[in-house]
C-alpha cells in the first residue's frame, strides 16, 4: 500500500498593485502654483507635470491656487458671460487651447477633477 502525500494547493494569487509610479520630481514653477494639501500635492502636481512633459504649455493651464470655476447652474453661466459674478464648482485642471485664450469659457479644451489619494 502506498502513502498518498497530500498536495498543497497554490496559494490564491492575491490581486496585484500596480507599481508605484517613479516619483519624477515637480517643476518648481508647477510646485509653487499649488496649495499645500495632499490631493494638490499628491495628484494634481504629478498630473500638470505629466501634461507639461507631454507638450501641453503651462500658460495655457489654470490649477492649484489659481482655480477655474464651472457655473452651477444654466441662470449662473449667464452671469459669467455676462461678466458678473457667479456661483460656480472649482475644477482642478482646466486645459485651453491658447496661453491668450486661458480663461475663455470658448476656448476650453478638457477638465481634469482629481481626487485625494487613500
Amino acid at each position: 500500500m502506498t502513502r498518498r502525500t497530500a498536495r498543497t494547493k497554490k496559494p490564491a494569487s492575491s490581486p496585484r498593485r500596480p507599481k508605484k509610479a517613479n516619483r519624477k520630481s515637480i517643476d518648481p514653477v508647477i510646485a509653487s502654483r499649488l496649495k499645500e494639501t495632499p490631493e494638490q500635492q499628491l495628484v494634481v502636481g504629478p498630473l500638470v507635470q505629466y501634461l507639461a512633459d507631454q507638450g501641453w504649455d503651462l500658460e495655457q493651464m489654470i490649477y492649484g491656487k489659481a482655480e477655474w470655476f464651472v457655473p452651477k447652474t444654466p441662470s449662473e453661466q449667464t452671469k459669467r458671460e455676462k461678466g458678473r459674478s457667479y456661483n460656480g464648482f472649482p475644477v482642478d485642471i482646466a486645459v485651453f487651447d491658447s496661453a491668450k485664450t486661458v480663461s475663455d469659457p470658448s476656448h476650453l479644451l478638457f477638465l481634469i477633477e482629481c481626487k485625494q489619494p487613500d
